[in-house]
């Protein structure tokens, strides 16, 4: 997993410290048996085009914000969407320091390892006042592979399949596409359970990791900079979204609603790609450039209502292993549905 991960930097010795990109615009570091993170270190973007030119980037993101910082003052501190860029306020650290601890607790009780633990903040020295980075352990540099990440592996490797290749994972793509969505129920009800709403802007595969547990894997959220607590309105509202899921257009899930439809007509009626653009593209690789191609909801392709039919199911099954002790373990995602789908 860890040779997913971009290399942006290696020190000068023969033994030099490699550092890893983690989400873009983070470093994960490893020094024996410690790794750390360390966030909010990119206030000119020097990291992030570090990271967009790396051929190992698997974000779209970074692309698109290191387009927009190229084209701002090099010497200044840059923005993007109208906010500071790379780096965090004080009210970005303490929203992180609290729902950390709040959502690891939950963790260990369940027995479950943290994919991160905040250790602590601090002011960053040599731009405007008011900037923070946080500095994060982790069990292993594996804990940080992104769920986007994942995913473009994912895709890259079935892109150029044939129908029968497909057919022949359409099994185990099913099963992981159906395990993540449960993984995505479970985040959403632990965190209203400890009173923590994160925006649903926030909500992008890049913002979740794929992380060991034991028996398998597990995708767990770990951007909470814009998570505030135990507001009641919101909760609400968060209640209410996760009631609606899937028919909300925007909602998170669909992303794995996408990639199961695109293997499902490539193996089985290719057909229905043929009045879709990029004729030199695969029908797979077609049907997800058709649904990727805007940030807005696209017409399905086909009769998707058995796909979200069987993930409406899954997700509620996720929120209801909240609080089970052993529950979880029955999410885990077995690392042979990876290994089928790559080899």
């Amino acid at each position: 997993m860890r040779d997913c991960l971009p290399i942006i930097y290696t020190g000068d010795s023969e033994n030099g410290i490699p550092y890893y990109s983690s989400g873009g615009r983070s470093l994960l570091i490893e020094k024996g048996d410690d790794v750390y993170k360390v966030s909010g270190v990119d206030p000119y973007g020097h990291l992030t085009r570090r990271v967009a030119l790396s051929p190992q980037n698997r974000i779209d993101d970074i692309r698109i914000a290191n387009n927009e910082l190229g084209k701002q003052t090099r010497k200044k501190q840059k923005m993007f969407c109208g906010k500071p860029f790379g780096v965090y306020t004080g009210k970005n650290a303490e929203h992180a320091k609290e729902a950390f601890g709040r959502l690891n607790d939950s963790y260990r009780t369940v027995g479950l390892v943290p994919p991160c633990d905040l250790i602590d903040h601090c002011p960053i020295r040599g731009i405007d006042d008011g900037f923070y980075q946080m500095l994060f352990g982790l069990p292993s540099l594996e804990s940080d592979l992104r769920v986007s990440e994942l995913l473009d592996l994912v895709e890259s490797r079935l892109e150029n399949a044939s129908p029968e290749e497909l057919q022949e994972k359409t099994v185990a793509v099913n099963r992981l596409c159906g395990r993540l969505v449960a993984w995505t129920g479970y985040a959403m009800e632990l965190l209203a359970r400890n009173g923590l709403v994160p925006t649903d802007a926030s909500w992008a595969m890049q913002n979740m990791v794929f992380h060991h547990i034991g028996v398998g894997y597990g995708a767990f959220r770990v951007d909470h900079t814009s998570t505030p607590s135990d507001d009641k309105e919101a909760l609400d509202n968060f209640h209410a979204w996760m009631g609606r899921n899937f028919d909300d257009p925007l909602f998170p899930g669909h992303n794995f609603s996408f990639l199961t439809e695109a293997v499902q007509i490539g193996a089985r009626c290719p057909e229905v790609a043929d009045k879709l653009p990029h004729h030199d593209f695969t029908p797979f690789r077609r049907v997800l450039s058709y649904y990727k191609s805007t940030d807005q909801p696209q017409r399905a392709l086909s009769d998707v209502r058995p796909i979200i039919d069987s993930h409406k199911k899954v997700f509620q099954l996720g929120r209801l292993y909240v609080g089970s002790r052993d529950g979880t373990f029955g999410l885990a995602i077995p690392e042979e549905y990876i290994r089928t789908i790559f080899e």
